[in-house]
């Protein structure tokens, strides 16, 4: 998907708009990482304040290690349904919470963007052979 790259000014926005702490000496830890990728998928369908406040609550409810692997799961969940490979979506996880849903309706948002613009680009593709 080539819209999720990431540049070295890109991060420093990041940082100045206080969706990511700064490094240390050059070093990103694991959580900083973590939080890049949420950033990077986010973006695309939410606004920067949107991501924030998503952050804000997610750290008052869940450590960042169960968040971001709450998200590989629902993100794997979502693009298997989307992309026809399961006939319905899992229930990821045991706990029912408002963070949890916006996460998982943000994830949907994304993935079916991504699918949108995928099939998209592929039938571009298919109309430029043919003519």
């Amino acid at each position: 998907y080539p819209n999720l790259s990431i540049t070295s000014s890109m991060v420093s926005n990041y940082v100045k708009q206080g969706l990511l702490p700064k490094c240390v000496k050059k070093q990103y830890s694991r959580d900083q990482i973590m939080r890049l990728i949420l950033i990077t998928f986010g973006k695309t369908v939410l606004s920067m304040d949107d991501l924030k406040l998503l952050f804000e609550l997610q750290s008052q409810t869940y450590p960042n290690e169960v968040a971001y692997n709450y998200f590989l799961l629902e993100f794997e969940n979502v693009i298997k349904y989307i992309f026809g490979i399961n006939d319905q979506m899992e229930n990821i996880g045991t706990t029912n919470t408002l963070e949890k849903e916006l996460l998982r309706n943000a994830i949907i948002s994304f993935v079916h963007k991504m699918y949108v613009e995928l099939t998209l680009d592929s039938k571009r593709k298919e109309l430029k052979i043919e003519d």
